[in-house]
C-alpha cells in the first residue's frame, strides 16, 4: 500500500480555451493523456477527478466524481476522500493542463511531506501553484468545513494549515506553465518543438 496516491484534477469547464479542457490537443495529444502518462510514470496509484463520468468517457483510467462544490475545491475534496479509502496518508494533486511538470516532483514532495502532517505546495518564479500540492488526508475535515462556509479557493485552503513550499527553478521556462487559452496552447507547442530540436542536436 502506498503512503501517497495521485489525483489529476480534470473537472474544469475550460471556457477560455474553448471548452472540454482535458480533451484539448497539444501537438496531437490530449492534455489529459499527457498528464495521465506523467502520472503513470510516478508509479503511484492514481485517479482522475471529473465533473461527470462522461467528461472523458473514452479514457481508460480510474475516475472519481468531484464533490458537489464549485471549482477545483470539489476535486480536492473528492481526491482526499478517495485517498482515505485507499488507506493513503497523503494525496498529490495535479491539474490536467500543465504539460511540462518536473520529473522530480513526486520524489521531492514525498521527502518534504513526510510524516505527512502539513501540505506542501509547488512554487516557481515567486508564484504559488496550489493545484500542484501534496495534501495530507488528515486535512479533509478542515477543508470540508472551509467549503461549508462558501469558500472555494485552493490558496485559501492551504492557508488553513502550516503549509510548506517546494520551489523549482524556471530559468529555462516555467515547469508549471498551465494552459488556459488557445494562445497558451500555441505557445506550449512552440516550446515542445524547441525542446525536440534541442534533444536532436544533443545526440548528433
Amino acid at each position: 500500500m502506498s503512503d501517497i496516491v495521485l489525483v489529476i484534477l480534470a473537472g474544469g469547464a475550460g471556457r477560455r480555451i474553448g471548452g472540454n479542457k482535458p480533451g484539448q490537443r497539444l501537438d496531437g495529444q490530449r492534455l489529459i493523456d499527457i498528464t495521465k502518462s506523467y502520472s503513470q510514470q510516478t508509479h503511484l496509484p492514481y485517479a482522475i477527478a471529473v465533473r461527470s463520468y462522461g467528461q472523458i468517457a473514452d479514457l481508460d483510467a480510474p475516475k472519481i466524481l468531484d464533490a458537489d462544490i464549485e471549482g477545483p475545491l470539489g476535486g480536492l475534496v473528492s481526491a482526499l476522500e478517495w485517498g482515505a479509502r485507499q488507506g493513503a496518508k497523503a494525496v498529490l494533486t495535479l491539474p490536467c493542463d500543465m504539460p511540462f511538470l518536473p520529473r522530480d516532483l513526486p520524489a521531492r514532495f514525498k521527502r518534504a511531506g513526510a510524516p505527512f502532517e502539513h501540505p506542501v505546495v509547488a512554487t516557481s518564479g515567486g508564484r504559488v501553484h496550489p493545484v500542484c500540492a501534496l495534501w495530507p488526508v488528515s486535512c479533509l475535515g478542515a477543508i470540508r468545513r472551509f467549503a461549508a462556509l462558501g469558500r472555494r479557493s485552493l490558496t485559501g485552503a492551504l492557508e488553513l494549515f502550516e503549509t510548506r513550499t517546494m520551489d523549482w527553478p524556471d530559468t529555462d521556462g516555467d515547469p508549471f506553465m498551465n494552459l488556459n487559452t488557445r494562445d497558451d496552447l500555441k505557445h506550449a507547442e512552440s516550446l515542445r518543438r524547441r525542446d525536440a530540436v534541442t534533444a536532436m542536436d544533443g545526440v548528433r
